[in-house]
């Protein structure tokens, strides 16, 4: 998987800069410098996508674990996993 640029939101507040660091079509990892609560709503933007709505399960260490409310689009999946040339 390539470490993609991404970021995530609260609802109200801005977004923060974030690298998804891994991701299947039911959830992801991301690093950023926020430190977001499990059970916390974000929307993603996961390189450049249409705001993808996620609840955290886990944050430690300035990594974030997300579940994904609906599976993520295959064309999007195959995008974010792409080989590097």
């Amino acid at each position: 998987m390539v470490i993609t640029s991404a970021s995530a939101r609260q609802h109200g507040a801005q977004p923060v800069d974030a690298k998804l660091t891994d991701v299947s079509a039911f959830g992801c990892r991301i690093a950023c410098t926020e430190s977001y609560p499990e059970d916390t709503r974000l929307w993603l933007r996961l390189a450049g996508s249409m705001p993808i709505a996620a609840t955290v399960m886990w944050c430690e260490g300035g990594v974030v674990g997300c579940r994904f409310d609906q599976p993520i689009d295959p064309r999007l999946m195959r995008t974010l996993i792409r080989p590097v040339h």
